[in-house]
């Protein structure tokens, strides 16, 4: 009896130690499928947050990128309002076929406030359809007979268009400085006068 009693004593000990096991077995099952959940939801969230970060940066990056455009258009835009404010000044559309000394003087004085006012404006200078050469600064190519306005690009860019013209940046010979030329053509009704422009540096293309 006592032999049969520890037999039946060991087999139970075994079914408890196979309980055991098999429960181990099932924690570490329910362990591995809890941490794999949330392994698989912190992932998935991870990339759910990269995604909209990436998209989010896209969208920030297309409006600053949008804002710049706009505010250089503004910027320039500016210029072409005042270069084409001083075109219809009576110093520029009242001129006579033979330019007279206080016609020559209301020209440069002209040309020099409008100069003074923009720090910015390299040179502006006017080429009236009755001949000669106006500019402020003063230089010596309104001397100079084998400088011939009317055959360059800003003046007849201006006069074929009929319009504000931004003519392609050009070097500097004296300077090595990029410049932009604005040209604008001055009319009294449909007679056309002549063509004033106005030099930029290249520095008031950079944004701070």
């Amino acid at each position: 009896m006592k032999n049969i009693f520890k037999k039946s004593k060991r087999k139970d000990k075994k079914v408890v130690g196979k309980k055991k096991s098999l429960n181990k077995r099932l924690i570490r099952l329910v362990v591995i499928l809890i941490f794999s959940t949330v392994l698989l939801v912190g992932v998935s969230s991870y990339l759910v947050s990269v995604n909209s970060l990436e998209e989010e940066l896209k969208n920030s990056s297309s409006q600053l990128t949008q804002e710049i455009k706009n505010g250089v258009s503004e910027y320039f835009l500016n210029y072409e309002k005042g270069i084409n404010v001083i075109s219809k000044n009576e110093a520029f559309t009242d001129l006579e076929e033979e330019l007279s000394e206080e016609e020559v003087n209301n020209i440069n004085k002209a040309l020099g406030d409008y100069y003074n006012s923009n720090d910015e404006i390299l040179s502006i200078y006017f080429a009236p359809t009755v001949g000669g050469f106006y500019d402020f600064p003063q230089t010596d190519l309104g001397e100079d007979e084998s400088y011939i306005p009317t055959t360059r690009p800003w003046y007849s860019l201006a006069e074929e268009n009929k319009k504000t013209i931004w003519n392609d940046p050009y070097l500097d010979v004296d300077t090595k400085e990029t410049i932009v030329t604005i040209s604008v053509p001055s009319y009294n009704g449909d007679d056309l006068k002549g063509v004033i422009a106005i030099d930029l540096s290249s520095k008031v293309w950079l944004i701070d």
